[in-house]
């Protein structure tokens, strides 16, 4: 009975109980601490532990009963104005070193919505980097980002089926300050061989993960935003400021790299929708309407009159003066 004792007297420093959650990712903590040093054991499913789950189970029901229920720690999403502010303030820009990185690693991870710190430290540069500076068929510039490995896709046995993530960012030729290509070509020329000088701005060594996932924080804070703001604070945003404007779940998933939708398999996506998509990101003025999730750019027909009369319904629409009778 010592996991009974154990999870029973488990309390906050203030005597106060955990939320069920966090009980939750204490069990899973003590699992990851045997796997850790040698011993590969399944708290959640072997069988030798059922006692524990129920045990568990219990408990956490018995705290959500008090009203200290399992409520997660979610990221605040970052508004339009709030990223305005951020550049207004001179928080985001790219006239020093530190500034002009920080605001790159802010832009990939809202463009391309990578995963927290972890797969913006995976980025390589030169040859085998994920990114690459492309020009469409109708000369307008914008990176590209393909993703080779990430939390869904490992590159092991079971990826091998799964297609990677590509996404996306384009230049934006209205607010030049704000180009995403241009501060990624300015970065690339301010990199050194070895040692920075008085022209290259960098060391020749990776930035670190706790850095790169403090940095999102650092820049609210430097703002003095008041909530949680963390590095998956740009992911949230991206899918919210494309769910906001009515795109397809394919498409958002597309950006974001979630696999939830075997649908994605089936449908192709144009270069109109890729600008398209990437444009809202930037919360720049574009309805989603004015490219369908199927690639149609026709106008929309709207229902202009509806008549009805004893046995029949007459139904004139804008498109094409076209008008339908139902009879019945």
């Amino acid at each position: 009975m010592l996991w009974a004792d154990l999870l029973q007297k488990l309390r906050q420093k203030t005597g106060l109980n955990y939320r069920p959650n966090t009980l939750y990712e204490i069990v899973v903590s003590i699992q990851h601490h045997f796997r850790h040093n040698g011993r590969f054991i399944n708290i959640l499913d072997d069988a030798e532990f059922g006692k524990l789950r129920q045990i568990l189970d219990a408990k956490m029901k018995e705290i959500a009963k008090t009203g200290l229920g399992s409520m997660k720690k979610q990221a605040q999403i970052i508004t339009e104005k709030e990223e305005n502010e951020m550049w207004e303030k001179g928080v985001l820009g790219t006239d020093t070193g530190v500034k002009l990185l920080d605001t790159i690693v802010y832009h990939f991870e809202l463009h391309f919505a990578l995963r927290a710190g972890q797969e913006h430290r995976n980025l390589r540069f030169g040859q085998a980097s994920q990114i690459s500076l492309k020009t469409s068929h109708d000369g307008k510039r914008y990176l590209e980002y393909v993703e080779d490995i990430s939390k869904t896709n490992n590159g092991g046995l079971n990826s091998r089926k799964i297609d990677p993530k590509v996404t996306r960012a384009y230049g934006d030729l209205v607010n030049p300050d704000r180009c995403i290509v241009l501060m990624y070509e300015k970065y690339a020329k301010l990199r050194p061989k070895k040692y920075p000088t008085s022209t290259q701005w960098y060391d020749d060594v990776p930035v670190g993960v706790h850095s790169l996932q403090k940095t999102v924080g650092k820049l609210c804070d430097l703002c003095g935003f008041e909530g949680f703001y963390s590095n998956h604070s740009l992911r949230a945003t991206a899918a919210t400021r494309l769910y906001s404007a009515g795109v397809d779940e394919q498409l958002i998933s597309e950006k974001t790299g979630h696999r939830s939708l075997a649908l994605r398999g089936y449908k192709r996506t144009s270069d109109e929708q890729l600008e398209m998509i990437d444009s809202i990101v930037k919360s720049k003025n574009v309805k989603y309407s004015d490219v369908s999730a199927a690639g149609d750019s026709r106008e929309e027909t709207q229902i202009q009159d509806v008549k009805h009369t004893r046995g029949e319904i007459k139904v004139q629409a804008s498109r094409d003066s076209v008008s339908i009778t139902i009879k019945f």
